[in-house]
């Protein structure tokens, strides 16, 4: 290997040298060879000081991007605000026509309140898609606005998967997967549009095809060394793989675990620990199912919102009717379905209702079940839900 000359260490240190040259010199200059060592740092002396000079500028750059962001997200906060009083006609309006909301700090607190607003996540993301588009290009960038656009695009989809709109959601997800093909490539955006695909999936039945995306996303993740989101995804891949392979799907929630901090993620862990209960009770090990439920009575004390209430219920009831304990299971879904009722809660009353009829139709008492039905009908009809008094009256079929 050539020793460096006077000539080459400056053209070096400029980047001058073709790339094959470049890659010689620094070679050469990682071994023993203190005459190169020598000429090396005769070079750079007068580079030590211009050297400082850059790391010091970029060092007040980043610290004059962090006030902005600070700033940026204060005033977001007063601007969401205010956005509030006024109709999403008037929102858009306002968006559009004032110069100071077009920050990224007002688009990431709209997407922020798009994850907490259930009843308005649509609207609220499709203010944070606003904001997106109306970013200045020579500020943020061409491709980090189109990562912008395509994060508020799926946010928007997964709302309205949510919401049952599958068609609106899917539209809304193959637009933000064309939309990150423009962007910076980032792999954290490409893994969350992943896994919000497979949800998608899932709940319409694909479950292999959501095995797949899951996965994906979750190399994804682990690639980039971020273990927290790799173990959520793991939970959600588990539950396309229960209705075919309860088992394995067991697997992967006991590997899950070893990437949830339980104390600064105790949703995550909760939805860990109650779907690995209704894998091992629909697995047949309904006692280790009852055992995991029992240890996570407190974390799920944490969270009082009616459906994680249901969502319990449910899981209870079914392990005691897995038990050979129909009586028990019996005493928790009307308790249940009656706390539903007087909370103002019909379609959660409805699904422990249906439960409760399934429960006493097999032990045998059939006038008892329709009759719970009749009662469920009857309740729907007061309150014009005539998609619940449907299914009802399937489930009445169903029964037949």
């Amino acid at each position: 290997m050539r020793h460096l000359t006077a000539e080459t260490v400056p053209r070096l240190t400029k980047g001058e040298l073709p790339p094959e040259e470049r890659n010689e010199a620094i070679r050469h200059l990682l071994t023993p060879c203190p005459q190169c060592a020598r000429l090396a740092r005769s070079a750079v002396v007068g580079e030590r000081a211009e050297l400082d000079s850059i790391l010091d500028r970029l060092e007040a750059r980043q610290q004059e991007i962090k006030e902005r962001i600070q700033q940026e997200r204060s005033l977001a906060a007063r601007q969401w605000a205010s956005l509030q009083k006024h109709s999403q006609a008037q929102r858009l309006a306002l968006i559009d026509a004032d110069p100071q909301m077009h920050t990224w700090g007002l688009y990431d607190t709209l997407l922020e309140a798009a994850l907490k607003e259930a009843r308005q996540a649509v609207e609220v993301t499709e203010l944070a898609l606003a904001v997106a588009m109306s970013l200045d290009k020579d500020l943020y960038g061409e491709a980090l606005i189109a990562d912008y656009q395509a994060a508020a695009m799926a946010v928007r989809g997964n709302c309205k998967r949510i919401a049952e709109d599958f068609e609106g959601a899917r539209t809304d997800l193959e637009t933000a997967w064309e939309l990150l093909k423009k962007g910076t490539g980032d792999p954290l955006e490409k893994a969350s549009l992943l896994s919000l695909r497979g949800s998608w999936n899932t709940d319409l039945g694909f479950r292999k095809e959501a095995e797949e995306l899951f996965a994906r996303a979750i190399n994804l993740y682990r690639l980039a060394g971020n273990d927290s989101l790799a173990g959520r995804t793991m939970v959600a891949q588990a539950l396309a793989i229960n209705s075919h392979d309860p088992e394995r799907a067991i697997l992967v929630l006991e590997e899950a675990s070893g990437c949830i901090d339980p104390i600064k993620e105790p949703w995550a862990e909760l939805c860990r620990r109650h779907n690995l209960a209704w894998c091992l009770n629909e697995a047949g090990q309904a006692m280790e199912a009852l055992r995991v439920l029992e240890g996570s009575r407190g974390l799920y004390r944490k969270f009082r919102d009616p459906k994680i209430q249901l969502q319990l219920h449910c899981l209870e009831g079914s392990i005691y009717q897995k038990l050979g304990d129909p009586k028990k299971a019996e005493e928790i879904f009307e308790r249940a379905a009656m706390d539903f009722l007087e909370r103002g809660f019909p379609q959660e009353c409805l699904l422990c209702g249906l439960e409760l009829a399934t429960v006493i139709y097999a032990q045998g008492d059939r006038k008892g079940a329709f009759q719970i039905c009749r009662n469920l009908y009857s309740l729907l009809d007061l309150r014009h839900m005539h998609t619940e008094k449907l299914v009802v009256l399937l489930f009445v079929n169903s029964l037949r």
